[in-house]
């Protein structure tokens, strides 16, 4: 073989070209054979593999993102007469939309935002700012805009101006792209379906419920009532809350009770709150006193007031707060702030 190599002079011209593809061919071989061991792709099919696993990655990436939500709830929109007179035009209609120009910007930070209308928007009944809430249809608009989703109706007031004024309200919410809590106006409460939201791929159930409805649900009746209203009825609530665990990954629950101004909750209140916990709720938002009250974690995140975002009424008692902002993950661990 030595001796071959040495008389490359008397190669001729194909030995000399089938030589030199030889040696270019194992110089090739040792390369791919390098790279190969370096953990380069060494074939066609290998590249394919690692493009493969890059979109895996990347799907994987967008799947962790969408775990997480994060979800805004606020306190009392209640339309006291000096708000929408305030917001009469010329024309006679009303424009809300400034009451929200400062908190907009808050609530397009999150994946859903909650509110609790508090009051009724019934076109047949006169407009009214208290004792009784009627406002005019205008401020559903306004409050999608601002960016609402879910608007909570089960509250003392929502009887103000009758069962009619249930359901135009509810109905309103619905014509304005957004979905109400609380009340039942297509089914019975017993028939009803839960309230089930999906963000970012996790399914988030919405119940609320009220302490009671200023005396004038003594003016329906039983039946109307049993249909229409979310009260505080423990048995309900408890099968509601199961019910709305087995179905839905995060169950959050409003809840109106309380003393009004009051800066503590009751023990009225720490006692349920506690009990819809162990039933299944994940997050509660407390609401009906106007003011801010602790908030505290057990295990799960009770938030026993919310105080009021809009109202009529200026408060000294204490600092208003208006939103609440959690991150809420699948994983049902939830990070909160106020906002």
């Amino acid at each position: 073989m030595i001796r071959f190599f040495r008389n490359y002079h008397q190669w001729s011209n194909k030995t000399f070209i089938a030589v030199l593809l030889i040696a270019v061919a194992i110089s090739m071989a040792l390369t791919l054979l390098a790279e190969g061991l370096k953990g380069f792709p060494l074939t066609s099919s290998s590249t394919t593999v690692v493009s493969q696993t890059a979109d895996f990655k990347e799907k994987t990436t967008a799947t962790e993102q969408e775990t997480s939500a994060r979800i805004m709830a606020n306190g009392d929109l209640l339309y006291h007469d000096i708000i929408y007179i305030s917001a009469k035009k010329s024309d006679g209609t009303y424009d809300f939309h400034e009451n929200f120009e400062y908190v907009k910007p808050w609530l397009k930070q999150a994946d859903l935002v909650i509110g609790d209308f508090e009051g009724t928007v019934n076109k047949d009944h006169y407009l009214a700012g208290y004792p009784l809430f009627n406002a005019p249809g205008e401020v559903m608009d306004a409050i999608k805009d601002a960016g609402y989703q879910v608007l909570d109706l089960a509250h003392n007031h929502i009887l103000d101006s009758q069962i009619e004024g249930v359901v135009s309200t509810a109905d309103a919410i619905e014509k304005a792209g957004m979905t109400p809590i609380g009340v039942y106006t297509h089914e019975p409460r017993d028939k009803a379906p839960i309230v089930i939201k999906e963000v970012n791929g996790i399914k988030v159930a919405l119940l609320a419920y009220s302490y009671g409805f200023n005396g004038i649900e003594q003016s329906i009746s039983q039946e109307d009532y049993n249909r229409y209203l979310s009260d505080l009825d423990e048995d309900k609530m408890k099968a509601e809350i199961e019910r709305a665990e087995k179905e839905a990954d995060i169950t959050i629950i409003m809840p109106q009770m309380g003393v009004e101004y009051q800066i503590e909750p009751t023990e009225e209140q720490k006692k349920l709150y506690h009990k819809m916990i162990d039933w299944g709720a994940d997050i509660i938002f407390g609401g009906h006193p106007h003011v801010v009250e602790p908030a505290e974690t057990v295990e799960k995140t009770v938030i026993k007031s919310l105080s009021s975002t809009l109202w009529g009424i200026l408060s000294q008692i204490n600092e208003l707060k208006p939103c609440r902002m959690l991150k809420m993950l699948s994983g049902r661990n939830v990070e909160s702030s106020w906002m």
